[in-house]
């Protein structure tokens, strides 16, 4: 019952946060500084009503003022949360386009200057990973990339899609790996 309440908690904070911060985003949107203030403010809240701890190592790996491309695997939809406690600056996703059906998430998402990509389609994938090359070696962005493409629903790691290496490959940039794992 306790998990529940905690969810019902969680996806009215989200609500809350996505419907101030999808208005807020309307006067400057596609900036990642979007991202950035979700993430600490409602970084916190979220990890308060779930209850979870984080241990984050090697954080001093980043390099703050250099783009990278992030691999984090993608166990539940509560990656969201882990990813949220990085408070990464200047860094979009990239996300399928279905997400922008998600009520109030969705536009959120989008203002905030995420990449949405298609996946049915090679040609539309290919433009995708073109866009985010674009905007890593442009506007000098980092990327969040799950390229396991899906949730694993906590089966193990799914098998990674190559997109996320060719573009790190392309644009010259690191990559830095993000593991989600539930001890």
């Amino acid at each position: 019952m306790l998990i529940i309440l905690r969810y019902i908690a969680l996806g009215i904070s989200i609500a809350a946060c996505m419907l101030i911060g999808t208005l807020v985003s309307l006067f400057r949107p596609f900036s990642p500084i979007h991202m950035y203030y979700m993430a600490v403010f409602w970084g916190p809240i979220s990890r308060t009503i779930m209850g979870i701890k984080f241990n984050i190592k090697n954080f001093h790996i980043i390099k703050k003022n250099q783009p990278c491309i992030f691999v984090m695997n993608h166990q539940t939809n509560m990656d969201i949360v882990v990813a949220a406690q990085m408070k990464l600056k200047n860094t979009v996703s990239l996300g399928k386009q279905e997400i922008l059906y998600f009520p109030i998430f969705g536009i959120w998402y989008w203002l905030s200057g995420n990449i949405l990509i298609k996946r049915e389609k090679k040609s539309a994938v290919i433009r995708s990973m073109l866009r985010v090359n674009n905007v890593i070696n442009k506007l000098n962005y980092s990327i969040i990339i799950m390229p396991e493409g899906t949730r694993s629903k906590g089966k193990g790691l799914g098998e990674f899609k190559s997109g996320a290496f060719r573009t790190a490959v392309m644009a010259q940039v690191p990559i830095i790996p993000i593991v989600v794992s539930k001890w």
